[in-house]
């Protein structure tokens, strides 16, 4: 008669094949933590070169803004090229909110990738293609240039359209996205920007500073027309 006590005991103790059934029961967690590692490493190695890019783009663009014929890599404006003048008053319109042409904020933006130059556009737009340009054609998103009354800046968010399930289920999303931006710093115009702001505000304190203000906005109106403004 067989002893299947025995016999199960002697099945339990066996060690034969132990090592096939450890494996073959972690094995599967290991290699799934080592991919989820993989793809949250590479999620991170885009996201970090989105902001690099976006960073890099957003500097450059605002170190040149006062020039249009600056180069995109080393900022040197090419010689006798300049955006004339007035092209504050004529293209950037710093001055409507003063003289009641406007609330006194802008937006011009670029989606991206950008296809093609756009000859006509306006001097804000023609200063964002450069940056644009220079931004990888895989990236989406936009650049914008953001103008209030007292401080202009750049803004870059860039999007890699990057389809990943399992970060998608922990994050919501998988596409790596980044945003920077950077300030204008114009400390030339700032100083005549103060003056003139100090000179009409003087100017319109006094009992007949609707008429003033609106002598003010018709010439501006007139410069911003005529051609040589920078528009």
């Amino acid at each position: 008669m067989v002893n299947y006590r025995s016999v199960h005991w002697k099945f339990l103790r066996d060690e034969r094949g132990s090592y096939s059934l450890e494996a073959s029961l972690v094995l599967p967690f290991v290699f799934v933590a080592v991919l989820i590692m993989l793809l949250f490493a590479m999620y991170m190695y885009q996201r970090v070169t989105l902001y690099y890019v976006a960073s890099t783009a957003a500097e450059r663009t605002a170190y040149g803004w006062d020039n249009s014929k600056r180069s995109p890599l080393t900022g040197l404006p090419q010689p006798g090229e300049s955006d004339g003048l007035y092209w504050r008053i004529g293209s950037d319109a710093m001055l409507d909110s003063l003289f009641g042409l406007g609330s006194g904020g802008a937006r011009e933006a670029l989606d991206l990738p950008l296809h093609a130059q756009q000859d006509g556009a306006s001097l804000p737009a023609r200063k964002l293609q450069p940056a644009a340009s220079w931004i990888p054609a895989s990236y989406e998103g936009d650049v914008a240039y953001e103008r209030g009354v007292l401080q202009r800046t750049i803004h870059v968010r860039l999007r890699q359209p990057l389809r990943i399930a399992p970060l998608e289920l922990m994050l919501g999303h998988s596409d790596p996205q980044a945003q920077a931006f950077s300030t204008v710093v114009d400390p030339v115009e700032l100083i005549r920007s103060v003056d003139l702001v100090r000179y009409y505000t003087a100017k319109f304190s006094g009992s007949d500073s609707k008429s003033a203000r609106e002598e003010a906005a018709t010439i501006l109106k007139r410069k911003r027309s005529s051609p040589g403004t920078g528009s």
